[in-house]
């Protein structure tokens, strides 16, 4: 792939075109306000991933925007004792202990050219809420909604993510 410019003042996330925003509910996506301002992310910038060691689990939701000149990256992680246990309609929160109930986490992290840089995590407040919708084991396929409050405990800031929705996110 080659990219190039014509200005000499055009960065790569200027080259990159604002239309990849897809509704809520699309397969394969990932939704979301983070505050105020749309995140969607679908396709190869939307993926999950499934880990074990023993009987403990941790399911990674991930994906990468790009709004203004911000790249923006979504971490969403549910972790628990037994991924059978994981159930449709399931809720899970910020505030689990792991081994008997999963826990919620999610991190967002903004990197704006030139420098400012934002890893905000609900580590730091415990504030997560993670609704499972749709669990398809025979595909590895996992729906549900979601919303968080991280903190950045570099910068102080707070970050909030409402509104949040993934669908049908491979996790094999």
């Amino acid at each position: 792939m080659i990219i190039s410019a014509c200005g000499s003042d055009d960065t790569l996330i200027d080259m990159i075109p604002d239309d990849n925003a897809v509704p809520p509910g699309t397969p394969g996506s990932i939704t979301c306000k983070i505050d105020g301002e749309n995140f969607s992310a679908s396709g190869v910038l939307a993926t999950g991933d499934l880990a074990f060691t023993g009987e403990f689990y941790v399911l990674g939701i991930a994906g990468v925007d790009f709004i203004d000149q911000d790249t923006v990256g979504l971490v969403l992680v549910v972790s628990g004792n037994g991924f059978g246990t994981l159930m449709e309609g399931q809720v899970i929160t910020g505030t689990g202990d792991i081994i008997n109930n999963p826990l919620a986490a999610g991190e967002v992290n903004i990197n704006q050219l030139p420098a400012k840089e934002v890893a905000a995590t609900s580590l730091e407040t415990d504030v997560a809420t993670i609704t499972i919708t749709n669990l398809d084991r025979d595909n590895e396929l996992i729906s549900g909604t979601f919303s968080l409050e991280g903190l950045d405990p570099d910068t102080n800031t707070t970050v909030i993510v409402t509104e949040g929705d993934f669908t049908d996110i491979p996790y094999n």
